[in-house]
């Protein structure tokens, strides 16, 4: 389990996130073109998987723990 202050740094982290996807929505890597599903690592643990829907819609799919195993990743 993860503390206040690294629980309060991750919040931080996934806000700075989101303002960057509100802004610049390509700016990381497309995992899967045919649904244009992107990745981003907001910490090593946890990436957080998103899909741009139009120039006014990202959708957040998940948050995915790194350490889990990725074919039990369902997008």
């Amino acid at each position: 389990m993860w503390g206040d202050q690294v629980t309060s740094d991750f919040l931080d982290r996934v806000d700075e996130v989101i303002l960057r996807l509100s802004k610049y929505p390509k700016i990381y890597p497309v995992i899967n073109p045919s649904d244009n599903i992107h990745r981003c690592v907001v910490v090593k643990q946890i990436s957080l998987y998103y899909r741009i829907v139009s120039t006014a819609q990202i959708d957040l799919i998940t948050f995915w723990n790194n350490f889990q195993n990725p074919e039990n990743l369902k997008l």
